[in-house]
């Protein structure tokens, strides 16, 4: 998994303006799967973003659910979305 995080990392860096990782955690997902999390805030044509990079790993595959919004926003739509996003699997 952080093999996985690191490299998605340097994607997103790559990506997004201004880049910076706020958070990087490891949970279960609602079936008990480990899942990485990154959370971070940059810019997207000169906007200001928060977002969080869901991953979930099994098979041989990856799962990645992104999530983008506003930084007033980010909580309020990651509490609302958690209970779907906590459902992906990889297989």
């Amino acid at each position: 998994m952080d093999t996985y995080l690191a490299a998605t990392t340097v994607g997103a860096k790559r990506s997004l303006a201004d880049f910076v990782v706020v958070s990087q955690s490891h949970d279960h997902n609602a079936y008990g799967h480990e899942v990485g999390i990154i959370t971070f805030t940059g810019t997207i044509q000169g906007q200001p973003v928060a977002g969080m990079l869901y991953v979930v790993l099994g098979g041989g595959y990856a799962t990645t659910i992104n999530v983008l919004s506003s930084p007033d926003r980010f909580d309020d739509v990651v509490a609302h979305e958690m209970s779907f996003i906590s459902t992906a699997t990889a297989s």
